[in-house]
């Protein structure tokens, strides 16, 4: 098993600082920091929209289904429960496509080491998210992290067989226990310490 910064096997985009004036009610969906909740994106009927933009200079800030995406301001870890925590990451599960908006940040992960849903377990675990959120800056009440923060962390990688072996096993363990979300949550922390000793 070899040990990687994230840096190394990822590419980071983070969002654009979209206009709040050309925001409305139609159009393509903005994903902010507030739609990132229990580690999905939740689009609801006050999600920001934008309508008229340049599709050639905003297709690098287009989330797609499956992106995994970070939320780079949130609560410090005094603040709060890990649901509103700086570092919550999230996949993106809607077949229409978004804009990221600014301090979000999407993680591209480069198949050849890793693989997507492997490192959306390892963002999602307790000890990275605590060690994420507890490196942020900022005041008692908003912490900011950056992507070079998140590029600093390390991950022990096996083989991208067993990295889906892996996968396999925590995906059919959350389906066992959809309907006991405090079991899920400890199973996948569970996994993914036991992974990375």
């Amino acid at each position: 098993m070899n040990i990687y910064k994230i840096k190394d096997i990822v590419s980071f985009q983070n969002g654009f600082a979209f206009n709040s004036k050309d925001m409305g009610p139609t159009g393509t969906n903005i994903i902010k920091i507030k739609e990132v909740k229990n580690n999905k994106i939740t689009i609801t009927g006050s999600t920001q929209k934008i309508s008229n933009y340049d599709y050639d200079s905003m297709k690098k800030y287009l989330v797609n289904y499956n992106d995994i995406l970070i939320a780079l301001t949130g609560d410090p870890t005094n603040k709060g429960s890990e649901e509103s925590w700086v570092g919550r990451t999230a996949i993106y599960r809607e077949k229409e496509c978004a804009l990221l908006n600014q301090r979000m940040c999407k993680i591209i992960p480069n198949t050849k080491y890793i693989l997507p849903k492997y490192l959306y377990y390892y963002l999602i675990s307790y000890p990275t998210l605590y060690t994420l959120a507890s490196s942020a800056k900022g005041s008692a009440n908003q912490a900011n992290i950056s992507h070079k923060d998140v590029g600093e962390l390390d991950i022990s990688l096996p083989s991208i067989e067993m990295q889906q072996h892996i996968v396999d096993i925590i995906t059919y363990l959350k389906f066992l226990l959809l309907s006991l979300p405090i079991l899920d949550f400890l199973l996948i922390n569970l996994l993914v310490h036991l992974i990375q000793f």
